[in-house]
């Protein structure tokens, strides 16, 4: 899987679970690599994000980069 296709799926995968806002939340991903960037309004959401992006098919190592805001 290329890296534009695995992001996309990582996007979807975010997008699909309504207990995550990912209005806010950027992937980048690199030979497979995944980096989520930017800000959710708690840690529930934060724990989430990385779960759902660790799940995702392609994936072989996450960097969660993602900041609470209240």
């Amino acid at each position: 899987m290329d890296d534009l296709h695995l992001k996309l799926c990582v996007l979807q995968a975010l997008t699909a679970d309504t207990a995550i806002d990912a209005t806010h939340i950027d992937v980048h991903v690199d030979a497979g690599e995944v980096e989520l960037i930017g800000h959710v309004r708690d840690y529930v959401q934060m724990h989430l994000a990385a779960l759902t992006a660790r799940r995702v098919e392609g994936v072989k190592r996450l960097n969660q980069q993602l900041e609470v805001r209240l």
